[in-house]
């Protein structure tokens, strides 16, 4: 992608390494058939408590020996596109990177060239969720704030401790060894709200619900269990 557009690597390497990541763990879920992350969500949590974590948009060039590069150029950009491939559709996205390369073929295209044609693609002011996953400081943290019952209906409090916004994956284990999975986009965080509230129907007695995600970080797991 960097040499069919001629992006600046040395400035915006998630411009490169972070395509890299997203297309290369598409591609080996398409040949293995699963939906798998190899992305490690991990290592976003060891950038921020290093203390060295900074946002995706600053120059490349000015860490490139620290932990920072590898979050922001790999991980962070990586785990964007995977944001944009859950909320927007697989195919979506495959089509978005293909007009964008298209598009700027050989033009040295800058960020904003590429923020400016996710917009314009998907037909949305996706500003409210590129401005902290790029410009800000900050990361993904969400809790189980509270669950209330009212005969077979649970009301679920998401709270959004965090600044970066992610899709909510809650994991719901029941008395009878059973489980259940909810799964809401990261479209619920786009007014800003702190909280987001799950209203389901249950019919059985529950053990647990947990807040759990395979493919997107959480700062703080003490807060992602709820027990009954």
């Amino acid at each position: 992608m960097p040499f069919f557009m001629g992006c600046n690597e040395t400035k915006y390497a998630w411009m490169d390494e972070g395509f890299a990541t997203f297309t290369t763990n598409l591609i080996k879920n398409v040949l293995v058939k699963t939906r798998t992350s190899r992305i490690r969500t991990d290592w976003w949590n060891t950038a921020i408590y290093s203390g060295m974590d900074v946002p995706i948009y600053v120059y490349s060039n000015l860490f490139k020996e620290s932990m920072a590069y590898y979050a922001n150029s790999f991980l962070k950009a990586g785990l964007f596109l995977q944001l944009l491939s859950d909320y927007l559709g697989e195919d979506f996205l495959i089509s978005f990177i293909q007009e964008f390369m298209m598009r700027w073929n050989g033009k040295h295209p800058m960020p904003y060239d590429f923020f400016f044609t996710l917009n314009e693609e998907s037909g949305q002011n996706l500003n409210w969720l590129i401005k902290p996953c790029f410009f800000e400081y900050g990361y993904p943290d969400l809790a189980i704030g509270s669950v209330n019952q009212v005969e077979g209906e649970y009301s679920i409090v998401i709270e959004k401790k965090g600044n970066y916004p992610v899709p909510i994956d809650l994991e719901i284990l029941f008395e009878d060894s059973t489980a259940t999975t909810h799964h809401e986009k990261v479209s619920v965080w786009k007014d800003n709200n702190k909280t987001h509230t799950i209203v389901i129907q249950i019919d059985k007695p529950i053990l647990q619900i947990k807040l759990k995600s395979e493919f997107f970080p959480d700062a703080v797991k003490e807060d992602n269990n709820y027990q009954f």
